[in-house]
């Protein structure tokens, strides 16, 4: 998972060739989590732990070991969490995302992984610059109990993106739509359609306007109801985000 530190997937494991000077020792720690959404019947577990010295390539000297029992401690479901990576996310290409954790109401860490459960950082907060679209593993676990949940974000890596529509929802007559995309772009629209409908309400060449621009987009005539806003690269669909008319 990270330097010196290793997931237990399988009921026996070895972990070999520990180099420890003569005159010294090694500390070994074990950690033990459980899932909040993945409940067990079982409140008991054991290890046991057995350390070999070698002798030659093909004989090894039991040495000692020791039964670690392990009791799960008690949490009402009322205390159980979630972790809340946030929603799926685009960015240009060589551009910077950063993740955000929903902070739960205890002391606890925050790890990230890629999507191979290799550990990248430990943070509330995680800034990726991702060279293709990504997925990345939350892992919150409670400080008080090692009870543990996770979650999953997934980042887009695209052309272009819509960085923001406001205000949304919209009541008045007029939005702002902020966009970008890369310089490589030949071509760029904007497309609203009506959500309930598939009616093509609004068409928008971006071109000439700037690849790093907004647009002011009346909405007067748009009725109540969802509309969703695309933006179109090269012909093809790059992003999209959802409109409110109120």
């Amino acid at each position: 998972m990270s330097d010196n530190t290793y997931l237990v997937e399988n009921e026996n494991v070895l972990l070999d060739n520990f180099a420890v000077p003569e005159g010294y020792e090694a500390d070994l720690s074990m950690k033990y989590n459980f899932l909040t959404r993945k409940d067990s019947p079982n409140n008991t577990y054991s290890n046991t732990l057995l350390k070999y010295i070698i002798l030659d390539d093909t004989e090894y000297e039991l040495v000692g070991g020791l039964t670690i029992q392990i009791e799960k401690p008690e949490r009402a479901a009322t205390d159980m969490f979630i972790a809340n990576a946030g929603n799926d996310t685009a960015v240009l290409l060589n551009t910077t995302a950063t993740l955000h954790a929903t902070q739960i109401n205890e002391n606890a860490t925050y790890r990230w992984y890629d999507k191979q459960r290799n550990f990248q950082y430990e943070g509330v907060n995680y800034s990726v610059v991702p060279s293709q679209t990504s997925e990345y593993i939350l892992e919150v676990t409670a400080e008080s109990d090692g009870y543990r949940d996770l979650d999953t974000v997934k980042v887009n890596v695209v052309p272009g993106c819509i960085r923001s529509i406001s205000p949304n929802p919209v009541e008045g007559n007029w939005i702002t739509v902020s966009y970008e995309y890369t310089t490589t772009v030949t071509s760029a629209h904007l497309y609203i359609y009506n959500t309930g409908t598939t009616t093509l309400v609004g068409n928008y060449d971006l071109t000439n306007l700037g690849n790093v621009s907004s647009l002011d987009i009346e909405v007067t005539n748009y009725p109540t109801g969802s509309y969703t806003v695309v933006l179109v690269c090269d012909n093809a669909v790059c992003h999209s985000k959802v409109l409110i008319r109120q």
